[in-house]
């Protein structure tokens, strides 16, 4: 009888300690929000790890917000990586139309629960290849699922040879993503344009 009993409690505990990965959002709010917490990383590159059920627990814990000059030496150096991170949203946003607004050193491809959504600028396995882009804060839809957890898995690739640089207080991240409501990520990219 006991057994009976512990098997239920059992797969309670490992749905709790999986959503404990998740990072919550309930609310964006004017300025959105900025995904600095929450983000696995791993070198290499494996179809796989774009699939929503890969087990990326043992991935490294990262801030793809820093720069990747003075913070995250680790990536520059990696070639192809990805990046990966488990998010709780809470349901009136999974009412509204979202954006990512972005800023990148890289280029790379957004999967998001396992469908390729985006690609910023191109991914190679041919060094020569690889374009860096950085779109400067240009929204791009977020079509997230009605599902409460939605995970986004990012593909990139630091272009070799470029000479990534602090001086004249430049910033290199390798990611830097806020999540915002569609209008309020318009009105912010619309009036960096006009500034």
């Amino acid at each position: 009888m006991k057994k009976i009993i512990l098997l239920p409690v059992f797969f309670l505990l490992i749905i709790c300690c999986r959503a404990q990965d998740n990072l919550l959002i309930q609310n964006l709010g004017e300025k959105g929000i900025l995904l600095d917490k929450g983000w696995k990383y791993q070198p290499g590159d494996n179809p796989e790890w774009a699939n929503t059920n890969y087990d990326d627990k043992n991935w490294v814990s990262v801030n793809p917000v820093f720069d990747i000059v003075d913070s995250l030496p680790l990536i520059q150096k990696s070639g192809i990586g990805w990046f990966r991170i488990h998010l709780a949203l809470d349901s009136n946003l999974l009412q509204s139309q979202l954006s990512l607004v972005i800023q990148q050193s890289v280029g790379d491809e957004y999967y998001l629960n396992g469908k390729l959504s985006h690609s910023v600028g191109k991914i190679s396995t041919i060094p020569g290849e690889i374009k860096a882009y950085d779109p400067l804060w240009k929204p791009v839809s977020f079509p997230v699922n009605k599902e409460p957890t939605q995970m986004l898995a990012i593909r990139f690739a630091i272009k070799p040879g470029v000479r990534y640089t602090g001086l004249f207080e430049t910033y290199n991240p390798a990611l830097h993503i806020t999540i915002m409501k569609f209008e309020t990520a318009d009105r912010y990219y619309t009036n960096l344009r006009v500034s």
